[in-house]
């Protein structure tokens, strides 16, 4: 028997339940990373396109990546779709609205004409 068998039959029903979710979590976030991976090898390439669909696929299996918004952001602002941009840098910071990087990166959108990218003001 193999031992995560063993832990799961070791443990009672709710324990197995958040070790099963435990683990795929861990699963998704192993797909999301090689999604991510792959698009930076297709941008590498010259292949922004399939980069997009690739950083779109790893956001369907972890919606909170920051990574993935960010450099989905990037290659949309690099094509002139500042709203989408946006989009990804906003949803980006919904998960720590402290990150500079994101910040800067809405700063620079505002600075292109595009106020209605600016970063959201901190509430003090």
């Amino acid at each position: 028997m193999s031992p995560v068998r063993e832990l799961l039959e070791s443990v009672d029903s709710d324990e197995q339940a958040k070790i099963v979710t435990i683990r795929q979590r861990n699963l998704d976030n192993l797909v999301s990373e090689d999604c991510i991976w792959r698009a930076r090898q297709n941008l590498r390439n010259g292949l922004a396109s399939e980069a997009v669909a690739l950083l779109r696929e790893a956001l369907e299996w972890n919606r909170d990546h920051i990574g993935a918004r960010v450099l989905l952001g990037d290659i949309l602002a690099s094509r002139g779709d500042h709203s989408a941009a946006s989009e990804e840098f906003r949803a980006a910071l919904a998960g720590n609205s402290e990150l500079p990087l994101i910040q800067t990166r809405l700063k620079v959108l505002a600075a292109m004409g595009q106020q209605e990218y600016a970063a959201p003001q901190q509430e003090e």
